[in-house]
């Protein structure tokens, strides 16, 4: 079965979303997305029923079928050792009798072939979680962040929804200057009242984190319109974000003191708030300027698609 005929499938697992891309016979692409699930929050089988149920549907939909698949590119958040990627790999040929070809890697690298055009460069993602990828000429990658929210994930969203959260607390408390923060997010929660925010905030369970990375649009929103309390989170969110991408392209080496190399920015908080890309890019252009960012304009998954199909052949 020659590529033309097969099916190739690529997968975006993130923390919030899982985002796929089919190419089909005859070479259309379809994508789609479902709800993501996370592997170090419910577990490894779980996880992979999951993503298997979601890909069966999506085969499906498309008119297509599990052994029709001979092409896959797997990214997946917080999948980079060796026994993870095992695992995955081993899980995609089962669900794919006849796969050829697999690519299983970290999100972040289908990001960046889905942002610079190749597995060069240096991405950085900011959504629920954050995490910098940095990726030689010669293959060689370095990682800076990625550690989770207990331990950093910085200027990401969660991120940044505690950190509102804790200026409305500061501000009931009368500790930070009153602001139209308090009342907007009440609102935006249905809460009647502050002390409403402590029963909705305890756990930071899988979906409360979600749901507290939700808020960091609110917060941007209310910076773009200059509540200093928010204007304070964003700016620090931003250097933090900037500092990942300098440490990557510094641990890099000189592949990333050439002038244009590119920064993939990728992410729902550069993705869906043009403001915050444009002063993360203004940042860079301070301190890292030999690094060029761009904004990932087309899914993650067509990266994952691309390394799928451009992986070695799997001898049989």
């Amino acid at each position: 079965m020659g590529d033309e005929f097969e099916v190739a499938v690529g997968v975006d697992g993130g923390a919030s979303r899982l985002k796929w891309s089919l190419r089909l016979a005859g070479g259309t692409v379809q994508h789609g997305q479902a709800p993501g699930v996370n592997p170090k929050l419910v577990g490894w089988d779980p996880f992979l029923e999951k993503v298997g149920q979601i890909l069966r549907e999506a085969l499906k939909s498309t008119g297509s079928a599990p052994d029709r698949v001979g092409l896959a590119g797997l990214g997946m958040a917080g999948v980079d050792r060796p026994a993870e990627k095992d695992r995955l790999g081993d899980w995609a040929r089962r669900m794919f009798p006849n796969l050829r070809r697999c690519w299983v890697g970290n999100d972040a690298l289908a990001a960046l072939r889905a942002g610079a055009g190749e597995l060069a460069g240096v991405v950085l993602v900011a959504g629920t979680g954050s995490i910098c990828v940095g990726v030689g000429p010669d293959g060689r990658q370095v990682r800076v962040g990625g550690w989770g929210s207990a331990l950093g994930d910085e200027g990401a969203g969660f991120w940044i929804g505690r950190r509102l959260l804790q200026a409305a607390s500061g501000m009931a408390d009368g500790r930070i200057e009153a602001t139209d923060l308090l009342p907007r997010l009440l609102a935006r929660l249905g809460l009647e009242g502050p002390e409403a925010l402590i029963p909705w905030a305890a756990g930071f369970g899988e979906t409360t984190t979600r749901e507290v990375a939700a808020l960091a649009p609110l917060a941007l929103e209310l910076a773009d319109q200059g509540d200093p309390a928010c204007r304070e989170i964003r700016d620090l969110a931003l250097q933090h974000l900037a500092a990942h991408a300098r440490v990557a392209a510094e641990r890099i080496g000189p592949a990333a003191s050439k002038a244009g190399t590119k920064l993939v920015c990728a992410g729902g908080l550069f993705e869906n708030h043009p403001s915050f890309f444009s002063r993360f890019a203004e940042l860079i252009g301070e301190s890292v300027p030999s690094l060029e960012p761009v904004r990932l304009s087309q899914p993650a998954s067509l990266g994952a698609l691309w390394l799928g199909i451009e992986a070695p052949a799997r001898s049989r």
